[in-house]
């Protein structure tokens, strides 16, 4: 996606995130390019936090940061399993509780609303070094959220 396909709006938005008072304004501006220019993602915006919110391969994500910490980035990958009676519960987070025990580099948590439970993944990280960011980092987080993902799938399924 080139800048054109940005709109002015995300740009703007971007540009006062850069020049105001803001830890993680240099590693939101790298994370950005490289969503924009490697992963091609899509539908690129920011929430009302300054976090970045897009879609890739079909599916919707959030890279989280924070103000005070210039190396704290945080992939969400959003809610995608829902579950309400008790039996669906139990075993949902039973595949949780397994998979988070096999696989360390992401996480699987849920929520509970109103009866519903509510399944998302992450994967949390602080960087030490920019070279840390090079043209596969963002795919390999995206990868690794894509694994836990399947994982569960795999054992709710079963």
């Amino acid at each position: 996606m080139s800048d054109e396909g940005i709109s002015n709006n995300v740009t703007q938005q971007l540009n006062r995130i850069v020049a105001g008072q803001d830890a993680s304004a240099s590693l939101r501006t790298h994370v950005f390019a490289l969503l924009r220019d490697q992963m091609v993602a899509s539908e690129m915006s920011f929430d009302v936090d300054d976090d970045i919110v897009f879609r890739y391969q079909g599916r919707h994500f959030m890279a989280v940061f924070d103000r005070r910490d210039d190396r704290y980035l945080r992939i969400v990958f959003s809610p995608f399993h829902q579950a309400s009676d008790s039996d669906d519960i139990l075993k949902s987070l039973t595949a949780i509780a397994l998979v988070n025990f096999q696989i360390k580099g992401a996480k699987l948590w849920a929520h509970q609303n109103l009866g519903i439970l509510t399944v998302a993944a992450s994967v949390e990280l602080w960087l030490v070094r920019d070279e840390d960011l090079d043209e596969n980092f963002m795919e390999r987080l995206i990868s690794t959220l894509f694994t836990v993902v399947h994982e569960f799938r795999s054992l709710i399924s079963g």
